[in-house]
Formats: structure tokens, sequence, C-alpha cells
């Protein structure tokens, strides 16, 4: 007698909105990785000062102790209220969240 054959594997297709980017926290202070990243889905549209509230509200850091790099350097204060999108920033892509100053989080 034969084995009855398997049923074939029904792939669910999870449907993303396209306007969310899933973006990497990494907490660091100067080149010491701090903790563990932090992968959050935020929309295009996102603020970094609405990150800088998300820290916040999420890990108990101050807002006024954040300051979050990008490709190396510091957002500037003129460019915080600039949108993700406007900004260049991308699915996968690691935004550096640092103290103001250093040990400021121990």
């Amino acid at each position: 007698e034969t084995a009855p054959l398997a049923e074939p594997a029904v792939e669910e297709v999870i449907k993303r909105d396209p306007n969310l980017v899933s973006v990497t926290l990494r907490p660091v202070d100067k080149d010491w990785v701090m903790g563990e990243d932090w992968v959050v889905d935020l929309h295009n549209q996102t603020t970094m000062v609405e990150i800088r509230q998300y820290v916040e509200t999420h890990r108990g850091i101050s807002k006024h102790r954040i300051q979050l790099r990008m490709k190396g350097k510091v957002c500037p204060t003129n460019r915080e209220i600039w949108t993700l999108r406007r900004l260049g920033i991308y699915d996968g892509y690691v935004i550096q969240v640092e103290p103001t100053l250093s040990g400021a989080w121990l």
C-alpha cells in the first residue's frame, strides 16, 4: 500500500502597505553597541521628531537625550521635521540612536 500524497503547500501572500518602511534602530554610544537592534515598521511620512518620541515611549529614554545618526552624520535640527521619504530612508536602513552626551544613558 502506498502512502497518501501530501497536499501541496499553500503559501500565504501577505500584502504589505507600500508606504511602510522597515527600519533598524541601533542604540550606539561612540561605536559601542549598547543593545540589540530594534527593527520597526514606520510609515514613510514619519519624521525624525516622531522617531525620537517613539524611542522615548517604548524605551524610556528622554527624547531630549537622543540624537539620530544617518549615513554617518547626526540628523541636523532643521531636517528633523523631514519625512523618512524625503530623507531617502528605505527598507533595511539602519538609523543609529545615540545619547546626546557620551555615557548619558548609563
